[in-house]
């Protein structure tokens, strides 16, 4: 259930459907940005429900996450980087996946441009680049 805190579920259909899972002896999974006990539902009966399942905070990606990540991108563009230049532009990037993706394709695009091999000076100039002005 995607969102379960702010797209508007019918709340007895919710509750319904985790005593079913229940019964079974299935899982359900809910995504959403606050914990249950701050979802704007009513029916104490599926607030008790929900109180009751264990609750998984996702953090932002860690900079190994984030390396690994980068990783994967130039490797599906068939591209070699040094493991100390993806350090640095791992440390470099905003703490988000779709950063991290940006980033990959801000590099692959400044390397094709300029016909540079994938450097740290090419990897700052790219950061550079791209960082907002004030």
């Amino acid at each position: 259930v995607e969102d379960a805190d702010r797209l508007a579920y019918d709340e007895k259909t919710l509750f319904h459907l985790l005593n079913l899972a229940r019964e079974k002896r299935l899982f359900v999974l809910l995504t959403a940005r606050t914990v249950p006990s701050r979802w704007p539902f009513s029916l104490p009966d599926l607030l008790s429900r929900l109180n009751a399942v264990p609750a998984v905070e996702i953090g932002p990606p860690d900079e190994a996450l984030i390396r690994t990540v980068m990783l994967k991108h130039f490797a599906d563009r068939q591209l070699d980087i040094d493991p100390k230049v993806l350090t640095y532009l791992a440390l470099h990037v905003d703490r988000s996946l779709a950063a991290a993706e940006a980033a990959v394709a801000a590099v692959d695009r400044a390397a094709l441009a300029t016909g540079r091999k994938i450097s740290r000076q090419l990897v700052i100039e790219t950061l550079q680049a791209s960082a907002p002005t004030d």
